[in-house]
């Protein structure tokens, strides 16, 4: 088992309700184990940091694929001022 801490929070009533409709569901899917809140609450923080970093590595690439886009443009603008009677290849912007 990995090293664990222990970690104190203050949650509302509503949200600790939430959390409770989340075990009910989530028990349906795994009935041979019982789910406590602290695992609830780390199933809940897991899932939603996976989905954030997933987010944020998706939101990397698309701006590098916006800026080489720009660099390629800038490029091909280049090439065809220096040499206007050679065809130059501009690729079609996303």
């Amino acid at each position: 088992m990995s090293k664990t801490e222990q970690t104190a929070i203050r949650i509302s009533e509503e949200l600790i309700a939430r959390i409770d409709r989340y075990i009910e569901n989530k028990q349906k899917e795994i009935p041979y184990k019982k789910l406590t809140r602290s695992d609830a609450i780390r199933m809940l923080l897991h899932q939603e940091l996976e989905l954030k970093e997933k987010d944020y590595v998706l939101e990397l690439i698309s701006s590098n694929e916006e800026a080489l886009s720009e660099q390629l443009n800038k490029k091909a603008e280049e090439l065809a001022t220096e040499s206007p009677n050679e065809p130059v290849i501009v690729p079609p912007n996303k």
